[in-house]
């Protein structure tokens, strides 16, 4: 995590997939975005940690648009997914990322 900024982190060796990171994309005619999955390994629980940190830090700083209370994690979309849970087909999904957890997020351009 940054020490100026406690949203932004540093993550350890992790795999990218649809990484629309050199160009933007729009996907069914929104406006075009950079954006990027990450997927970490479950192994990874330094950079997995520093991520819900940054997840807290970033719910705590936006508590204003929640009425001035903390919501529940679990009522919000948050950017990390158990990869042995991901929707779809379940065999798939755990062949490809079973023992990772996937992290995403999308920049407007």
């Amino acid at each position: 995590m940054s020490a100026t900024n406690p949203t932004r982190v540093v993550t350890g060796e992790v795999r990218l997939s649809y990484a629309n990171i050199f160009e933007a994309k729009s996907i069914q005619g929104g406006k075009p975005k950079y954006s990027v999955s990450l997927i970490i390994p479950k192994s990874d629980t330094e950079t997995l940690a520093k991520i819900e940190r940054a997840i807290d830090a970033a719910i705590d700083a936006g508590i204003g648009k929640f009425g001035g209370k903390r919501p529940n994690k679990a009522a919000l979309k948050l950017p990390l997914r158990d990869g042995e849970s991901l929707g779809g087909n379940r065999i798939s999904a755990e062949a490809d990322f079973g023992g990772f957890t996937t992290a995403s997020n999308d920049f407007l351009n």
